[in-house]
């Protein structure tokens, strides 16, 4: 993405704001994610142009580029980072599982999030069980959120849902 793209959003809002649509509420949220999502992108390219240039990542650059796979939907990219993390050998924790098992899951891609935990050298958590039960009520997918509801509450007997409440005690 060129830097003229970023060049007409600014423009874009200076008019927004000109004509006077930034009161609406609806147009300057839009804006705003459509900004922050350049920034993200940003972000990603720039640890990616440090990985090309041969700088050593370590966990915590890997676990950056993970989540930004995560926000801007870069599955296969996301999953390749986590494989080139283990080549180089550095050993994934929680955390970076974590990212693909998101990652997966808002793709909609609930199958391979369920072999992946189950093929993970860790064991997973609650937050991975959550996470894929958050995904699963998502996409709609009744067998999987029990599959990972059930795995949650193993892990985590207290976490709850209160029967008049929509929150968890956890």
């Amino acid at each position: 993405m060129g830097s003229g793209a970023l060049g007409h959003e600014k423009g874009a809002h200076c008019q927004i704001i000109h004509v006077g649509f930034h009161y609406y509420r609806h147009v300057e949220n839009a804006l705003m994610r459509s900004m922050g999502l350049r920034k993200r992108q940003f972000l990603f390219l720039k640890r990616l142009e440090m990985i090309n240039q041969g700088v050593n990542p370590d966990e915590v650059t890997y676990l950056g580029i993970l989540s930004s796979c995560w926000h801007a939907d870069l599955v296969k990219e996301g999953q390749d980072y986590l494989n080139s993390m283990i080549e180089h050998g550095m050993e994934p924790e929680m955390d970076h599982y974590s990212c693909i098992v998101d990652l997966l899951g808002q793709a909609g891609l609930l199958l391979e999030a369920c072999d992946f935990i189950r093929n993970m050298p860790i064991c997973p958590n609650a937050v991975i069980w959550g996470s894929l039960l958050s995904s699963s009520m998502l996409h709609g997918d009744v067998w999987i959120g029990i599959e990972a509801a059930e795995s949650r509450l193993l892990l985590e007997p207290r976490c709850l849902q209160h029967s008049t409440a929509d929150q968890s005690i956890c």
